[in-house]
């Protein structure tokens, strides 16, 4: 008896977590198209919809700045609010690996220019599928590999647990910044714990990403002026709608305490938009829970001795549940869109570039103007 009903409820397992799966999905999306219809941002979207912005004219949008509700913090009253601290304990301070910023404790070892990252087993699989193909030419399942660390094999650590190599992203740095984004309107596979997927949907809705396809985990930034490094604070990524935009996110890593790094900007944007590309072209996996690493020299020292303007590098990292299919991964898409739009929009606003941190809240209203102006 006890035997029959164990293999009934095995039976019928599936088609349980599908069904919870489906429900906290509707009702994730619903619930986070309601709020955003209803927001104050959204209310504000329509009453200046008439508004234009000239990138061009240093006074454009100014009548149109005293228009705007100021629903979103400044760069200098997010750095000032709890969401970020300053951080004498940075992973990479201690020289831990980058997971310390965004990832598990524990996980990693670092050595030199590799790293060894315990091994789950279908984020192994992946790497090697991956690799495997570029082996033997096959390029539809291959198209990844130039945006991942380079993978250079399986090691076995003494407690007898495989470890992947992969390449160190934080080698070569002296003062690296680090911002781990979250990318994809879904961050939770259908497999996990019916506790973890309404945990993790609702995160995804308190942060924007079920619609907009990006979540901040983590960010570490050293702003040379006043010789500090920043670290957002714990779960400061399911506020970035309530407290602060991407735009205000992005501009406030890429910048140096006082002005955004242009160029970081735009070698960012440029690897986005080939990103964004190979993904509109290849059609062979659909990405769940997977991040984009950003990594960039903080340290104008370093930059100096090293002859260069700029040091930066975009990766994709963190593939535990990656699938084969034969479509389009929309939701990754979605969130490499967002965050192009995202950057596109600092560079847009090139002529604020010597406007302080105090008044860089404008950028974020940069982004609404233009939307107008192109609607």
């Amino acid at each position: 008896m006890a035997f029959g009903f164990k293999l009934l409820i095995s039976l019928f397992e599936p088609i349980y977590k599908r069904i919870i799966y489906v429900y906290a999905k509707i009702y994730s999306r619903t619930y986070a198209l309601a709020y955003k219809v209803f927001d104050a941002e959204s209310r504000e979207r329509r009453i200046c919809q008439h508004l234009v912005f000239d990138s061009a004219n240093e006074n454009a949008g100014s009548v149109a700045v005293r228009e705007y509700e100021e629903t979103a913090l400044s760069w200098g009253e997010w750095m000032n609010s709890k969401e970020v601290v300053e951080d004498e304990t940075v992973g990479r301070a201690r020289g831990k690996s980058f997971t310390q910023v965004g990832g598990h404790a524990g996980a990693f070892e670092k050595n030199g220019s590799t790293i060894k990252k315990l091994a789950d087993p279908a984020e192994l699989e992946f790497y090697e599928k991956v690799n495997n193909a570029v082996a033997t030419g096959d390029s539809t399942r291959a198209w990844p590999v130039k945006f991942l660390p380079a993978f250079s094999g399986v090691t076995v650590n003494a407690e007898g647990k495989k470890q992947m190599i992969l390449e160190n992203l934080l080698d070569g740095y002296t003062k690296p910044c680090i911002l781990d984004l979250k990318i994809g309107t879904e961050t939770v596979g259908e497999d996990a714990k019916t506790e973890k997927v309404f945990r993790m949907m609702w995160r995804d809705v308190k942060s924007g990403a079920i619609l907009d396809g990006v979540r901040l985990v983590a960010m570490s930034v050293y702003h040379p002026r006043a010789g500090k490094e920043l670290s957002t604070a714990k779960k400061a990524g399911d506020k970035i709608n309530e407290q602060a935009s991407l735009e205000t996110i992005l501009g406030f890593f890429l910048s140096d305490g006082d002005r955004l790094r242009w160029r970081n900007v735009n070698q960012f944007l440029s690897t986005l938009e080939a990103l964004l590309e190979a993904f509109e072209e290849n059609h062979t996996y659909k990405f769940i829970g997977s991040s984009l690493l950003f990594v960039y020299e903080g340290s104008n020292i370093a930059l100096a001795k090293a002859g260069l303007h700029n040091k930066c590098d975009l990766h994709m990292i963190d593939f535990a549940h990656v699938a084969e299919v034969k479509a389009k991964d929309h939701g990754y898409i979605k969130g490499l869109q967002t965050l192009r739009n995202a950057f596109r929009t600092l560079q847009d606003a090139r002529h604020l570039k010597r406007t302080s941190l105090s008044d860089v809240s404008l950028i974020t209203k940069i982004n609404k103007w233009k939307m107008k102006a192109t609607s």
